[in-house]
């Protein structure tokens, strides 16, 4: 009789550990044959790496969908996802039926300095997908990319009876020429001027030639740069007059527009007679950190009448202006 109790339990323990497995089989069965409301043609599209000058993504990211989709971006660091980023979009950004979408990242250079990554979600139905694009510092070269130099500018004191339709960025050359380097239209009271990022060498010299003095010091003496940059109003073909470089600070000048081969540091004074009488009366001291290409060097009066300071830092009480000339 026991032997027999056993013998049932037995059995009816096992038919209701098959009725378990069973039930989950019938679940995992029905997870596995819920229908995607958004897939991706390709998981390698999920995951980018582009270098710093690309200005776009590695590829496209096609995704099909059963319905309207919607998207977000976030900028990512270590931990999480952050603030919208500005360097980033996609297009389409969203979809308003069920289809196939071919979606194209687009991207700004990165100037920064550092790599940077993004996280893009791609919505429809409750399921995402998640797109992760990282863009690195430099380019496939190695080297940085380097960022546009932009001027921006208004001329103080026109003549009522002047009409200026051009400005001209003329470049001292090598023969001792002036040769124009970009040419842009002054509309609505201001002009703005993208720079070449490189310049021909014929505009070069040596930089002592430029920084003549022997009390100054240079972290790279054998550096290039320009020797005179100018900017020059038009009226169609004819050149009206030259611009003064300046600022509204009447404390501050823009002292010079000067383009260098590579990075250098110049520091140092220098004093001088300018009135020939035996006194010194002219003290420059010299703390620029310029860059490869484009630099402003600002001159600032130092309030005691006969020392200035040049520097590469620009006063955050200066804007930048150009006085008509004569």
């Amino acid at each position: 009789m026991q032997k027999k109790n056993f013998f049932l339990r037995n059995v009816a323990s096992i038919v209701a550990c098959l009725a378990v497995l069973s039930m989950f089989s019938s679940c995992s069965k029905n997870e596995k044959e819920e229908p995607k409301s958004i897939t991706v043609a390709d998981a390698q599209q999920l995951t980018q790496s582009v270098f710093a000058d690309k200005t776009t993504g590695a590829s496209n990211v096609n995704i099909t969908t059963t319905g309207a989709w919607t998207s977000s971006i976030a900028e990512a660091t270590t931990s999480r996802a952050t603030s919208i980023p500005t360097w980033i979009s996609i297009s389409p950004s969203s979809g308003d039926a069920a289809g196939t979408y071919a979606i194209v990242i687009t991207l700004e250079p990165n100037y920064s300095g550092d790599d940077r990554s993004a996280i893009i979600t791609i919505s429809c139905e409750g399921q995402q997908i998640v797109i992760n694009l990282t863009q690195t510092s430099k380019k496939e070269d190695g080297t940085s990319p380097v960022a546009p130099f932009i001027v921006t500018g208004s001329i103080v004191d026109i003549p009522d009876t002047v009409i200026v339709t051009h400005i001209k960025l003329m470049v001292h050359d090598n023969e001792g020429d002036d040769e124009v380097l970009t040419t842009v239209p002054y509309q609505n009271g201001s002009f703005t001027m993208t720079l070449p990022t490189t310049i021909d060498n014929k505009f070069l010299s040596s930089i002592s030639r430029d920084f003549n003095t022997d009390s100054l010091t240079f972290s790279a003496p054998n550096a290039k740069g320009t020797e005179d940059c100018s900017f020059y109003a038009y009226n169609g073909a004819e050149s009206l007059c030259l611009l003064y470089m300046g600022t509204d600070n009447e404390d501050v000048d823009a002292d010079d527009l000067y383009y260098i081969d590579r990075d250098c540091t110049i520091t140092g004074s220098y004093s001088g007679d300018r009135s020939g009488d035996g006194i010194i009366d002219d003290i420059a001291i010299y703390n620029l950190d310029l860059k490869a290409g484009w630099n402003w060097i600002y001159e600032i009066y130092n309030g005691d009448g006969i020392s200035a300071t040049y520097t590469t830092t620009k006063p955050n009480n200066a804007t930048l202006q150009f006085q008509w000339g004569h």
